[in-house]
């Protein structure tokens, strides 16, 4: 099994990065939350594409967030 954590992540120290402000600029995101969202989203599509593993996460934390396997 794969843990997923995220339901600590403080946002903020992604605000003062040139870096993650260009990659949120090429990709539409206007928030940290957007950026949040869009990496879980990614990295959980990328892990279900190579893995077998059974994904863990909370389900009150990501189930607004991501669009999950309900299986």
């Amino acid at each position: 099994k794969i843990h997923f954590g995220g339901d600590e992540v403080i946002l903020s120290c992604w605000k003062n990065n040139a870096q993650i402000d260009e990659y949120m600029q090429k990709n539409n995101l206007k928030t940290t939350q957007e950026l949040f969202n869009h990496f879980i989203q990614k990295a959980y599509t990328t892990v279900w594409k190579i893995t077998d593993k059974t994904l863990m996460y909370w389900v009150d934390e990501f189930s607004t967030y991501i669009d999950y396997p309900k299986d």
